[in-house]
Order: structure tokens, then sequence, then C-alpha cells
């Protein structure tokens, strides 16, 4: 238990930092331990990565199962690992289902991945799990785009609060798409929330070396 908690730690590292091949190591080794040593509360996490990882090769055959069964784990133990359901619930819902579900479909699984992670003190996976909630909105056109702007600013003050800077960048970006999309005249200019044009901004985020927004 003590090798999951510290191998968990490293996943998001490895996976936004671009060490795809680490990561995928990990995790394998992640899935290996619980095949060695029996299923625990701490194994809905990388179930969720190895089902992405089958979903990223092309295993689709596997890569739900995985899926259902990291939630169904994260479910289970709730109760034990608050953590895992909040993480586990952001990567089945943002990475596995929608390679098999309508995008639509999705977001009850990312509002309790949200509120997991929020009440488990995991805040940066809620960070992330309330950027894609943006993303989601903006793809599956459930809500109007002028609907969806007004909703920006808190998510955007929460990332810019805790510093989380590639969920900030992903909502700024997003921020920018939509602005411009109501309004072409506003291509080029600085955007409300953000105080950004689109050259600024990309200049901010090559200089912190972040390329998940831009």
């Amino acid at each position: 238990l003590a090798i999951i908690n510290i191998m968990d730690n490293l996943s998001t590292p490895l996976y936004v930092g671009g060490k795809t091949e680490l990561w995928i190591l990990h995790v394998m080794k992640k899935v290996q331990l619980s095949i060695d040593y029996g299923m625990s509360y701490q194994m809905s996490y990388a179930f969720s990565e190895f089902g992405l990882i089958c979903c990223i090769l092309g295993m689709f055959e596997y890569g739900l199962p995985a899926g259902d069964l990291a939630k169904k784990l994260s479910f289970k133990y709730e109760k034990e690992a608050l953590r895992q359901k909040g993480r586990t619930g952001h990567i089945v819902a943002n990475y596995v289902y929608p390679y098999f579900k309508h995008i639509s479909e999705i977001s009850e699984l990312n509002q309790i991945a949200y509120k997991s992670s929020l009440e488990s003190g995991e805040l940066s996976f809620a960070g992330y799990t309330l950027f894609h909630s943006y993303f989601n909105h903006f793809f599956s056109s459930d809500k109007s785009i002028p609907e969806l702007a007004q909703e920006f600013e808190s998510g955007i003050q929460y990332n810019a609060k805790i510093n989380h800077l590639l969920a900030l960048h992903s909502l700024l970006a997003l921020e920018m798409c939509a602005a411009y999309l109501m309004d072409p005249a506003m291509i080029g200019k600085e955007v409300r929330s953000s105080q950004y044009d689109v050259k600024s901004f990309m200049e901010l985020c090559l200089g912190k070396n972040e390329f998940y927004g831009p």
C-alpha cells in the first residue's frame, strides 16, 4: 500500500512532464502489484490509468473494462480512499469514457470526481476536473457559448488561487476562444478576465514552460 501511494504521486509529474514511457511502466508496475498481492482500496487510480493506456494504444477491448473496474473500485472504497475516487473519476470521465460514450454522458461522473477531490483535499485534481468540465460543455454544446462564458471567472479564480497553471492556462485559452467566436472583432485583443491577447498569452505560457494551454 505504501509503494502504491508513492507511485500514485509520480503519475501526474510523469504524464504531464511528457515522460510517457516511464509513466506507462510505472502504471504497469502498479497493476502487477495488484496481481501479486491482491486488490486493495488503493488500486482504482492505477486501473483508470491502465484503461487510458489501453485506449491510447488502440486496445479498446481492454480500455473500457479497465475504466469500469476502476470506477467500481473507487465507489466501493470511497470511505477508505476518497482521494482515489476523485483521481479515478477524473481519468475515467475525461480520458477513458470519451472513447466509448458521448461527451454529454460523462458530466455526472465528472462532478462526482470534482466533489471527491475537494472533500479529500486533492486540490490539484479538483482543478484538473474543473477545467475539463468547461471543455466538455464547450464540445458537447449543451450550453451556449455566451452562457458558458459567464461561468469562466469562477474556474479561473479557483485555479489562480491554488496556482494551478496547467488548468488556469487551459481555461484562459478556452475563454479567449469563446470570446473570439462570440465577437470576431475581438480577435487579437485582450479578453475580459484573462487580460491577455493571443500573443501575450503564448509568451506567458512558453515563458513558464507550460504547453497544455496553448
